[in-house]
């Protein structure tokens, strides 16, 4: 994984209604996994990556968006 949409993240968690304490408690890690995320220290691992999908109710393209969006940039420049 390359690096994430860190805007569309964050702009995503705040639709959601969490603040990142709220969002870690949710989804069982600390508010510091979720800092580090947003700040790009970290990328998540797989059951992040799950339990970020379950919780704040992302559609295919939308996680797809914000976790692999050089991927989805190509795809779509591949389809046009």
């Amino acid at each position: 994984m390359n690096e994430i949409d860190r805007k569309r993240l964050r702009q995503k968690i705040y639709i959601c209604g969490y603040t990142n304490q709220q969002l870690a408690n949710e989804i069982g890690v600390s508010p510091s996994t979720i800092s580090n995320i947003l700040l790009g220290h970290t990328k998540p691992k797989f059951e992040v990556l799950r339990a970020l999908f379950g919780a704040l109710e992302l559609s295919f393209d939308e996680f797809v968006q914000i976790f692999f969006p050089h991927e989805y940039q190509l795809n779509i420049d591949k389809d046009s």
